[in-house]
């Protein structure tokens, strides 16, 4: 049997969508992953084993909404059909509609996967044409109706048991010293990469070594800060094995993307949380909410010298890192990918089966 996963657009969608095609293929079954022809899906999928189709959603900015929606269904039917696909998992984001539609059309299963707190515009539109929606928790399933059912936030494998002296030494960081992880999401965030920049001294004085994730192409102004103030640092614009960072790190500052918050919880970190302000529905707030005292809230207006202060004071408590860890551990849902694996076997119809023998990266 197999799977298509129709979404991404941004590292949240995708690497929730990629724990779960890693737990369905190791029951045997193919995947194939319908994208909106991003340079971050590239980026994210690249040396992952699974062949896309890009839905040509990027590039094509002169045509109207409803003809590239048209345009994108199109093709995404020819995927679903050439690919055989039993069921149909969307993953949000844009590439999620087109994918969405074709299977209906196709008389496909579909499953919508909403990890964050507050139903997101392609889970609330497209909310009428799916067979079941999973969420990431129970408050959430309980506004979107009898077919949605919680099975929290898929991960990625982030390596349980990994010796943090070594993670921090692979580095290139002491592994005796504090360290913080900055990790701005797969696009970076400027308003956090800003803010570490700015008081970089602060962390200095305090003698704590930094891992940070600006984004692609980001990762100048923090290098320069980090360097002039003297901080053991290392800065990526893109890591594509996260695990060892977490382990390496004593607390983590961070936006509030589900997928970001449920990799805190399953690597049993704290967390200081600066949500993205400007979502309508504000569900990085929300999210964060998950962690309980795990998570410290610290709204982006108030990233000051003062802000940095209470940075430093967690890192350097101890006790107090504990309590976070252990609150932000007891939020985790390590099942959460084979649950929604489970799911979707039953609506496929069986067991997974191999892919067709051919299946290939599809360009438009």
């Amino acid at each position: 049997m197999n799977l298509l996963l129709a979404g991404g657009s941004t590292g949240g969608h995708l690497f929730p969508g990629l724990a779960v095609a890693h737990a369905w293929a190791s029951r045997g079954g193919g995947v194939l992953f319908l994208t909106a022809g991003r340079p971050i899906e590239e980026e994210v999928l690249r040396e992952e084993p699974f062949p896309r189709s890009s839905l040509g959603l990027e590039g094509n900015g002169r045509a109207r909404p409803g003809a590239r929606l048209l345009g994108a269904t199109w093709r995404a039917l020819r995927a679903a059909r050439a690919f055989r696909a039993s069921v149909v998992l969307g993953l949000g984001g844009a590439a999620s509609a087109p994918g969405v539609i074709a299977a209906r059309c196709l008389g496909i299963p579909v499953v919508l996967l909403e990890v964050n707190a507050a139903p997101g515009r392609a889970t609330r539109r497209l909310r009428p044409l799916a067979t079941r929606i999973l969420t990431g928790d129970e408050a959430t399933a309980a506004t979107l109706g009898p077919r949605a059912r919680a099975v929290g936030v898929p991960v990625r494998p982030l390596g349980k048991g990994r010796a943090q002296a070594r993670d921090r030494e692979s580095f290139g960081l002491r592994p005796e010293v504090p360290t913080l992880l900055v990790a701005g999401g797969s696009q970076g965030a400027d308003a956090i990469n800003r803010f570490a920049a700015a008081h970089a001294s602060l962390l200095a004085s305090a003698g704590i070594q930094v891992i940070h994730l600006a984004g692609p192409g980001k990762t100048a102004t923090p290098e320069q800060a980090y360097r002039e103030a003297n901080v053991r640092a290392r800065v990526f614009g893109f890591l594509r094995d996260i695990g060892p960072a977490y382990s390496a790190a004593d607390l983590v500052l961070c936006r509030g993307g589900a997928g970001t918050l449920a990799e805190v919880a399953e690597a049993g970190r704290g967390a200081i949380v600066v949500p993205y302000p400007h979502h309508a529905d504000r569900h990085q707030f929300r999210n964060a909410g998950r962690l309980g005292e795990g998570a410290l809230l610290l709204e982006e207006e108030r990233l000051d010298a003062a802000a940095m202060g209470e940075v430093v004071r967690r890192l350097r408590d101890p006790e107090g890192l504990r309590r976070m860890a252990e609150a932000s551990t007891r939020a985790a849902r390590p099942s959460a990918a084979q649950s929604v694996v489970s799911d979707l076997c039953v609506l496929a119809g069986s067991v997974p089966s191999p892919a067709p023998q051919g299946a290939r990266e599809e360009r438009p």
